[in-house]
């Protein structure tokens, strides 16, 4: 049974959290000591699986009995020399020439310690991506946690999430102000707009979304926000959240106070 994301863990919905997020991000790559390999600003390589040394690419000995004769004795004996066959590969250790052995030895010692060094580094970044992942809304999710990415493009995408909420909202208040000067009726129809604009905000500020319907459903349904009141939604949600001030009673101000 697949397990839903615990909102709980969210620390990353909107622009307001970036630097939170990014402080806690940046913590935690450091005591992995795998920063230099997020960082942004930084182009390091991030580190690929060594490759095992392939036992067929060492020299194949090929072992020789030469008959030897003392000049001084008609006794004849034999000795074994070791050249190279190059007729085949080595298939084990065993197979291999003394000097192959002696280099594929080093070989495969210094590949254990690469590898060694990959699986602790796969292991950083994989305990950063978890908490990566469960720390993000879903919307940021889709948008800037991409599928085949690295951490270090994934922070670079998540740092433009807030930029482009901003640019989005400006648009969408041009959008709104044009359709209401030539009397778009969704523009002009205020049940429509702000629930067509709160399902577009829910994944990134859903409480805000949830309590603005909920605190202005009876001015939402008879309409009074229409003229000119959807700047003043906007206003309200663009606001720095405070600590003893929540977006949701910024937002009632604003609305209350922005003549229609």
């Amino acid at each position: 049974m697949a397990t839903e994301q615990s909102t709980s863990l969210i620390i990353y919905k909107g622009p307001k959290d970036w630097d939170r997020f990014k402080g806690e991000f940046q913590s935690r790559a450091y005591a992995l000591d795998i920063w230099d390999f997020i960082d942004p600003d930084q182009d390091d390589p991030w580190p690929t699986r060594p490759k095992e040394p392939e036992i067929s690419s060492y020299p194949k000995k090929l072992v020789r009995q030469i008959t030897t004769r003392a000049a001084s004795s008609s006794t004849e004996g034999t000795i074994q020399v070791e050249k190279v066959d190059l007729t085949g590969h080595s298939t084990n250790t065993l197979k291999m020439t003394t000097e192959g052995k002696q280099a594929y030895t080093q070989d495969f010692a210094a590949y254990t310690y690469k590898d060694r060094k990959y699986e602790t580094f796969r292991k950083s970044v994989s305990e950063l991506t978890k908490w990566v992942l469960e720390s993000v809304s879903p919307a940021i999710k889709e948008t800037s946690l991409l599928p085949g990415k690295n951490l270090r493009k994934w922070l670079k995408q998540a740092s433009k999430s807030g930029k482009r909420l901003d640019e989005w909202i400006v648009r969408w208040q041009e959008i709104m102000a044009q359709g209401q000067r030539h009397g778009i009726p969704e523009t002009n129809t205020t049940v429509i707009w702000v629930n067509d604009l709160c399902t577009a905000l829910a994944p990134i500020a859903e409480t805000w979304t949830t309590t603005f319907q909920m605190v202005k459903k009876a001015e939402i349904d008879s309409g009074p926000l229409d003229e000119g009141r959807s700047e003043a939604v906007v206003e309200a949600l663009m606001r720095t959240e405070t600590p003893n001030e929540s977006v949701t009673n910024q937002t009632i101000k604003a609305l209350a106070t922005k003549p229609a």
